[in-house]
């Protein structure tokens, strides 16, 4: 990294406790552009608090994030049943007041390849929800993307294409930090992968 660049994503000494227990205890984490950072650890690690956190989702006990436009995907994806796909992704815009939240829809879906605007998610397979979850996230033009067990309920091929998403969306330049208990899938995908291990991170 040169000296004029600056990390898309920066936490430093992140502190966060939950239920009385200190879950993360001085975690530090900086992402580039492209990279995919994948973040393996024991469930209750507080792998997901921290996605949570990094998202400004959560708040923390100590510690400084900063992050330059950040989205993030829920575990399976979470799409809204009553909805298509093109208004599950434009959804956000919407709300947020962005221009043309329909166009912005259809270039995020173009962008992992669903061409199925109109179908309700009933209609789609589980990984062509999960790239409708990755295009609603993507609508909203994060440099940054955080995913949560992105391949918990796919099957392989489903997985492969997850893989080959993220890895398209690395050569634009778009971050990602993937939380995952898939150790063949975080060997694929990632450029560098951590341990959260007693609340904090290591390589």
């Amino acid at each position: 990294m040169s000296a004029m660049t600056k990390p898309l994503l920066e936490a430093s000494g992140v502190t966060a406790t939950r239920g009385g227990r200190a879950v993360l205890r001085g975690a530090d984490l900086s992402v580039e552009a492209g990279e995919r950072v994948v973040i393996l650890g024991a469930n209750g690690s507080g792998k997901s608090t921290l996605l949570r956190i990094l998202a400004g989702l959560d708040g923390l006990d100590a510690g400084k994030v900063r992050g330059d436009g950040i989205g993030l995907v829920l575990q399976q994806g979470a799409l809204f049943p009553h909805l298509s796909v093109l208004d599950n992704v434009s959804l956000a815009p919407r709300l947020q007041g962005l221009s043309d939240p329909a166009a912005r829809a259809r270039r995020a879906l173009a962008a992992v390849d669903i061409d199925r605007a109109d179908a309700m998610p009933h209609e789609l397979s589980g990984g062509q929800q999960q790239r409708v979850a990755i295009a609603r996230a993507l609508a909203l033009e994060p440099r940054v993307l955080q995913l949560d067990e992105p391949t918990s309920a796919l099957d392989p091929d489903a997985t492969r294409d997850t893989v080959r998403t993220l890895a398209e969306l690395s050569a634009a330049g778009i971050a990602s930090v993937v939380v995952t208990h898939d150790l063949p899938f975080a060997e694929r995908v990632a450029t560098r992968t951590l341990v959260l291990e007693n609340g904090a991170l290591s390589p």
